[in-house]
């Protein structure tokens, strides 16, 4: 009776020294002990958040952690906050550089220069003065300002020249003022507008042979001939006299004022002469 007494009480203190937590449910009820609670993960403040850390589990057979271990509270490393970041320098002012002294002040140009001076850009170059050699080689004539203006704007936004070219050979006025043409009629044409002669056969024969293989179209021999330097030198009185027409007066040429500008041009006359006596009759 002693023995069985004395047991019970070493059991009763084993039971009581140790969490009751990880004891099995039946002995749970022998002993009268509660159910565990459920323990919180541990957490660890961020900022003004709470963050919840779950405990590390060891899954190594061979490195079973005891029971302080297991439920040590575990400690979150909250890495350093960064550092701000370097400020960007202020913007820069722009700083006006006083004139030197002595310096003359930048002469005014006049009308006439700055018209001189937009006409001889590359930009005007690229794109207005190709034009008119185009309307002089396809139809015999200076372009008109509503058409000119019109196939300027097609330039700027970056057609082709070749494009335009094919539009003119397909159009109505072509083929009033020419009817029907095949391959070598249209070719032979191009020379009398360009050259002024019809040529020899077999320079004709080149482009004729280029048309039937297609390997260019007709906007692309007449963009050819057109740009050639023995055109560019041919219509060059004709091209800036039309051209000083829409620059400066908005309008296309009357056909005496046209005449009397290409022939002070063909006597010699500076192009200054041209636009002055242009801007002269507004």
């Amino acid at each position: 009776m002693r023995v069985a007494i004395g047991l019970l009480a070493v059991l009763g203190l084993g039971i009581w020294a140790f969490d009751t937590s990880d004891l099995p449910s039946a002995l749970r009820k022998v002993t009268g002990a509660a159910a565990p609670s459920p323990q919180p993960s541990p957490k660890a403040a961020i900022g003004s958040r709470v963050v919840a850390r779950e405990s590390p589990r060891s899954t190594t057979v061979t490195n079973v952690p005891t029971f302080a271990q297991r439920y040590a509270p575990v400690v979150a490393t909250i890495p350093a906050p960064m550092p701000p970041a370097t400020p960007l320098p202020p913007t820069l002012e722009l700083v006006s550089l006083p004139a030197l002294s002595g310096a003359a002040p930048p002469r005014p140009i006049s009308r006439a220069e700055a018209v001189a001076s937009n006409m001889r850009s590359r930009e005007f170059q690229e794109t207005v003065t190709p034009l008119a050699r185009l309307y002089l080689a396809t139809f015999g004539r200076y372009p008109d300002y509503e058409g000119l203006n019109y196939y300027t704007g097609q330039r700027e936004e970056a057609r082709p020249l070749h494009e335009i070219a094919s539009e003119f050979v397909g159009s109505r006025e072509f083929t009033q003022r020419y009817g029907e043409l095949d391959n070598a009629q249209f070719v032979e044409l191009l020379f009398v507008n360009v050259l002024g002669n019809a040529t020899q056969a077999d320079v004709r024969g080149y482009w004729v042979e280029a048309l039937e293989s297609r390997r260019m179209t007709r906007g692309e021999v007449l963009v050819d001939l057109a740009e050639s330097g023995a055109f560019r030198e041919r219509s060059a009185n004709q091209v800036f006299v039309s051209t000083a027409y829409t620059e400066i007066l908005r309008r296309t040429p009357d056909p005496a004022g046209f005449a009397h500008w290409v022939a002070q041009l063909q006597a010699g006359q500076p192009p200054g002469s041209v636009i002055n006596g242009l801007l002269g009759g507004r």
